[in-house]
């Protein structure tokens, strides 16, 4: 069984995980937005990187639908 110490120190871990996690992107972000010249152009930058990224899912869904149902369709069956 757990000490109730062993979930004081979890805990803690945990938080402090979370507020390195949260330093590192804060600083990934002012990082990036001082690479640009304005922030409208880091705003375009990352609208542009969701884009690629939803493109990227939209393919992979597309070669994993036509990998599952190889029809000339490409209708689910029904069943």
């Amino acid at each position: 069984m757990l000490d109730p110490a062993d979930g004081y120190l979890l805990s803690a871990i945990v938080l402090l995980a979370g507020g390195l996690a949260f330093a590192i992107v804060v600083l990934y972000v002012v990082r990036s937005i001082r690479r640009f010249t304005s922030l409208n152009k880091a705003v375009r930058a990352v609208w542009r990187g969701e884009l690629m990224l939803l493109r990227a899912r939209t393919a992979a869904l597309k070669i994993a639908f036509r990998q599952r149902w190889p029809n000339s369709d490409r209708a689910a069956p029904h069943t």
